[in-house]
């Protein structure tokens, strides 16, 4: 799925060429109940692209490389925009653009250096992340790290899956090391709702507060709990109240079957879906 929306604003960031980058954000939505859970977060993302001038691009299951579990596919799905966009922005379906008052253009892309090609956080657990990502288009070493990633194929079913490739090339190829910029400051375009301990009230590292860009719903168990928490975070937003880390510490351990489930559960609070 592809949706375009033209440029309002007009940015100087192409110092040398005093032009407006193109900017795509791309994610990957596969299997007809996951897209139905993540909805929330596709919304923002179309909500946020047509805000500020971004292409949006949606992939689905014609991207899909069935030898491997889905997430691999990001690397083939981001391969092909590669020399089509100044700036790719990569965000998982699992992540909720919270603050659409924030741009990529101001906020994130002057944190990539000229002379590197990735941008990606250390995660609130300590992790390399690559659920959000910025990449510089027309990269020739982009193309072939992306190529190497994928062909680290000892690691495809690893628990990070596509994740684990990266970091390893990350931390053993000095080439890949020297083109990829790692921010300590994971709130910036990757906050998680969970620390290190899985507690959403974790006082040992800076969780999610609701002027962040986006919410990255890492480590969350099941597409309906990812869903009921989207939900209810949209909730809070639009209605100024802060999230109850002690109801998001319980819905942690619970398990839901269906998208009623989580209707249900919302309901008790009073949240009309």
């Amino acid at each position: 799925m592809v949706i375009q929306y033209s440029c309002c604003t007009h940015f100087n960031f192409l110092i040398m060429d005093h032009i407006t980058p193109s900017i795509a954000i791309v994610t990957l939505a596969i299997g007809a109940d996951y897209i139905k859970a993540m909805e929330p977060g596709l919304q923002s993302k179309r909500d946020y692209a047509k805000r500020h001038g971004y292409d949006l691009h949606i992939g689905g299951k014609t991207v899909w490389d069935r030898t491997r579990p889905i997430p691999w596919s990001k690397l083939k799905y981001i391969f092909e925009f590669i020399d089509k966009y100044d700036y790719i922005f990569w965000s998982d379906a699992d992540v909720l653009i919270t603050n659409p008052n924030i741009s990529l253009t101001s906020a994130v892309l002057p944190l990539l250096p000229p002379n590197k090609d990735l941008l990606w956080t250390k995660d609130a657990v300590g992790n390399l992340n690559s659920g959000n990502m910025l990449l510089r288009g027309k990269s020739k070493w982009l193309k072939d790290f992306i190529e190497r990633t994928y062909q680290q194929t000892d690691l495809i079913n690893h628990i990070w899956w596509e994740n684990a490739a990266m970091i390893r090339l990350f931390q053993t190829v000095p080439t890949d090391t020297a083109k990829i910029e790692t921010i300590t400051d994971y709130t910036i375009f990757n906050s998680y709702l969970f620390g290190p301990k899985n507690k959403a009230n974790d006082p040992s590292v800076r969780l999610f507060a609701s002027s962040d860009f986006l919410l990255h719903f890492a480590g969350v168990i099941g597409q309906w709990n990812i869903y009921r928490m989207m939900i209810y975070i949209n909730h809070c937003l639009k209605t100024g109240t802060p999230h109850n880390t002690t109801i998001l510490d319980i819905w942690y351990e619970q398990s839901l079957k269906s998208q009623a489930d989580a209707v249900t559960s919302l309901a008790h609070l009073k949240i009309d879906i």
